[in-house]
């Protein structure tokens, strides 16, 4: 399956602070469904500074297929 992992990056400047945010597609393989209605998933490949193997929380509407 394919998920998406969201990262932040925050820069600071003289008008004030500007976050962006990056998406990734990860390749995953899910592990459980949680009580609060989150999936949980280990990562196949290194992706977003995680390693292959790092287990990953994400909801429904982050799951691609």
């Amino acid at each position: 399956m394919k998920i998406r992992i969201y990262t932040y990056k925050s820069v600071r400047h003289y008008g004030g602070r500007d976050i962006t945010t990056v998406i990734h597609e990860a390749d995953a393989e899910m592990v459980k469904e949680q009580s609060d209605g989150t999936f949980l998933f280990r990562l196949l490949k290194p992706c977003a500074g995680f390693p292959a193997g790092h287990l990953i929380a994400c909801m429904q509407k982050d799951i691609i297929g």
